[in-house]
């Protein structure tokens, strides 16, 4: 699954949930991800030149919802973390619902290793 700013960015409980009612009928889907709750700390400044490295982990999964953790460093340097909570939400009731088992898969393929 292929995530973009619309579908990430769009907060159910506002206005803006046109985007995502799009995203899920354009991808055929039945669930929305969307973030629910964000931090960011950030350590020290990057200039405009620098050679930047951006990871992201999966830090927890539970039934409907997912923790992210992403850090942005300069070669050893942390310069940037932050933590994003994604909920999955049923399309139509915006009630939080089961992360699928594809996807599941998807974003922790060491699972499928048996």
């Amino acid at each position: 699954m292929r995530l973009n700013r619309s579908t990430i960015l769009t907060n159910p409980s506002n206005n803006s949930t046109r985007s995502t009612e799009i995203y899920a009928r354009k991808h055929k889907s039945d669930r929305l991800l969307v973030v629910v709750d964000a931090s960011v700390q950030f350590k020290q400044i990057a200039q405009l030149d620098d050679s930047l490295t951006v990871t992201a982990r999966i830090e927890s999964m539970g039934r409907a919802r997912m923790v992210f953790l992403q850090q942005v460093c300069r070669k050893d340097v942390l310069l940037c973390e932050g933590c994003f909570v994604v909920a999955c939400l049923d399309s139509q009731t915006r009630k939080p619902t089961a992360i699928t088992e594809s996807l599941r898969n998807k974003l922790n393929p060491d699972t499928n290793s048996s």
